[in-house]
């Protein structure tokens, strides 16, 4: 029995007939238009598309990602990065197939995302969230900023807040609020244990509304829902999803100058007074007076907001949000594409050269020049397959021509795939000289449309992607996560797969010599961009396209649209931890980290590097010169380090190209983030 890409058998028979309907048809097409190729190569080409399809279709579920903690899929919709649902449904987020390779972002834990779709992000002053919240300890430097100065809300207003008080910090703490000398909020008197909200309105002092908690340790001992409404005729007060106070009131609310905070009371000139010691989950603002039943219903059940009419914002502090919510470039911080566990065998047509199979992809015989398909079967990270990762194409694919490369293989670890940055690496400061700098102080970002970080020796580098599996990471990753720079092998794991049928190769859209990733040629180091074209000459040093610009800009991707990984060819020459017999050079490290982080070369003669022999999977002998990209010189003495892509203005950089480098800091050299999930289990 085979199962199709719904998941249901279909028969022997059935089966049979299709592969024989699909040999007649292919062959009639095969005839009329490729009389180029001799109809028995053609009957064979037939038979290994059909059997790997047949393989893919059965095995589709095998490049299902694994995310890490507050990783959110995402797909692209309307110029847009949007949630995706991971469970995929009608390839929703990937499908290898169509070269639509899964993508995943990570927020910046320092920012929130405003669900309600208004785009009021906020952000989080000298703190993150975290597992559903953010602590405000009640400091002058610590507070939720929701923005909305001068905000005109008439006479109708929702403020909603979930939160529990930690201490008790003087003798008023503000929860949530822009009180000065305009607006309102929600605050919490200690002296006199109550509960009080209320607006300036219009040619009148402060309304207040004011509830007595008779045991205040309940503010303190669980989270609780404050909410305050004004409708142009009641303040209304709310504990807990009831009604606890309530005053007549007319007239407009002041807008007020200063933005509306959660954990204190801001000044015009900034500065914070009366704080709060809280834990908050959850924020919400209305331009209505919500009614009582749904201020019942949302302290109840806060993720359910069912009526979202003139909803302005919509906090929960946490990555749980909802399917295709669109995400602000501004509100992400790293991009990851996932590579699939898969083994590959490298075909040769005239039984000498291993240049890949013509397949349906070239128009003519693969050369060194214009390699052809490189053969990929996804598998599970049970099997484990040690071929030669070559044979003849007449011959067909053997069992023992399998290889499964060496980048999924983390220590002792078998993995289902690896994420990697999408782009080149940037830092939180890009506008810093050189993009960051060579510093350990700044953290790692992976986004387009910025400056990429360079002048960084590899020791700093290699320190700053281990910082981000730190407690308390601004990405949100925990314990199960390794993020590390990029191996060399890893690199070459995403250029193999780009030059198969689910890569850049297999892309309609592209045909020749323009199935070469395009090169980045922005002397400005501008992640994502294009020159659109494959690496040449060219002067013009602009960033020509963007990542985002079809074709042109999504041809620098190894898939040729927006799924797949940029900045591989051009841009700057990325280091990678690659490294000849252990020699630090001017790397800065004192010593070197375990061999799980770095592929060791033994011999500066490619043919004999490991163990003296090829290194299989590592993207040095078998691919060396594809596209024609450089190698200007090999890992020596003097050189141990691997540098791959090249730089805008080398000329022939690429996916292909590598060079020896002392892996000093210097001003045309970045890096790139790997990361692995090592225990889902």
């Amino acid at each position: 029995m085979r199962l199709n890409n719904k998941g249901f058998a279909i028969s022997t028979v059935l089966y049979s007939l299709l592969v024989m309907a699909s040999l007649i048809l292919f062959l009639l097409i095969g005839n009329l238009s490729f009389g180029r190729r001799s109809t028995s190569n053609f009957v064979n080409d037939i038979k290994d598309d059909l059997n790997n399809y047949s393989i893919t279709i059965q095995n589709e579920s095998l490049t299902s990602p694994e995310l890490a903690n507050n990783m959110i899929p995402v797909k692209y919709e309307d110029n847009s990065f949007v949630k995706a649902d991971k469970s995929n449904e009608n390839n929703s987020w990937y499908n290898y197939r169509e070269q639509k390779w899964a993508n995943a972002v990570t927020l910046d834990h320092s920012k929130v995302l405003d669900l309600s779709m208004n785009n009021n992000d906020g952000t989080i002053k000298n703190s993150t969230y975290l597992n559903g919240n953010v602590n405000i300890k009640g400091e002058d430097s610590e507070y939720v900023n929701c923005g909305m100065e001068n905000y005109n809300f008439g006479n109708s207003i929702t403020m909603f807040i979930r939160t529990k008080l930690n201490k008790f910090n003087g003798d008023n703490n503000e929860f949530f609020g822009n009180w000065e000398g305009a607006g309102g909020g929600i605050s919490f008197d200690n002296k006199n244990k109550e509960i009080y909200a209320g607006f300036k309105l219009e040619g009148q002092n402060y309304i207040y509304v004011r509830h007595k908690i008779s045991d205040a340790s309940v503010l303190t001992s669980q989270y609780n829902n404050y909410v305050v409404t004004y409708d142009g005729v009641n303040i209304k007060l709310y504990f807990n999803g009831e009604e606890v106070a309530s005053t007549s009131a007319s007239g407009n609310i002041i807008p007020s100058s200063v933005p509306i905070i959660a954990g204190g009371n801001m000044s015009t000139s900034g500065n914070l007074s009366l704080t709060a010691n809280l834990d908050i989950s959850d924020i919400l603002v209305f331009d209505r007076a919500i009614s009582a039943d749904e201020v019942k219903n949302y302290s109840e059940n806060i993720d359910n907001v069912t009526n979202k009419n003139e909803l302005l914002l919509q906090y929960n502090f946490d990555d749980n949000i909802p399917n295709d919510t669109k995400i602000n470039m501004e509100m992400i911080n790293t991009m990851w594409v996932w590579i699939p566990r898969y083994s590959y065998s490298i075909g040769s047509e005239d039984g000498t050269n291993y240049y890949g199979k013509q397949g349906y992809y070239l128009e003519s015989n693969p050369t060194h020049e214009l390699p052809g398909e490189v053969d990929i079967k996804f598998i599970s990270k049970d099997t484990k397959e040690k071929g030669t990762a070559k044979y003849i194409v007449s011959n067909g694919i053997e069992e023992n021509s399998w290889y499964t490369p060496d980048a999924f293989t983390f220590g002792d670890r078998e993995l289902s795939g690896i994420w990697v940055g999408k782009f080149e690496t940037s830092s939180s400061n890009p506008s810093a000289s050189n993009g960051g700098g060579n510093t350990t102080s700044l953290d790692a970002m992976i986004k387009p449309n910025v400056t990429g970080w360079r002048n960084i020796n590899i020791s700093n580098a290699f320190s700053v992607s281990q910082k981000m599996n730190d407690n308390g990471n601004i990405y949100g990753f925990a314990s199960n996560v390794d993020t590390h720079m990029m191996k060399n092998s890893e690199w070459a794991a995403i250029s193999y797969l780009s030059q198969s049928r689910y890569g850049k190769l297999g892309n309609a859209n592209f045909s020749g010599n323009n199935k070469e990733v395009y090169e980045n040629k922005s002397s400005g180091f501008i992640t994502g961009c294009s020159s659109g074209s494959p690496s040449n000459a060219s002067t013009d040093y602009s960033c020509k396209y963007t990542y985002d610009v079809d074709i042109n800009g999504t041809g620098a991707s190894t898939t040729g649209n927006i799924y797949g990984v940029y900045d591989m060819s051009g841009s700057a020459s990325e280091y990678v931890m690659g490294n000849f017999n252990g020699l630090i050079a001017s790397s800065g490290f004192d010593n070197l980290p375990g061999l799980t982080y770095f592929d060791k070369y033994t011999n500066n003669d490619i043919s004999k590097a490991c163990n003296n022999g090829i290194c299989i999977s590592h993207g040095l002998l078998e691919t060396s010169g594809w596209y024609n990209d450089e190698m200007p010189s090999s890992i020596t003495n003097d050189n141990p380090w691997l540098m791959r892509g090249g730089s805008y203005n080398s000329g022939n950089s690429g996916l292909y190209y590598f060079m020896g480098t002392q892996g000093n800091d210097y001003t045309n050299s970045s890096f790139r983030l790997t990361m692995s999930i090592i225990n889902n289990e």
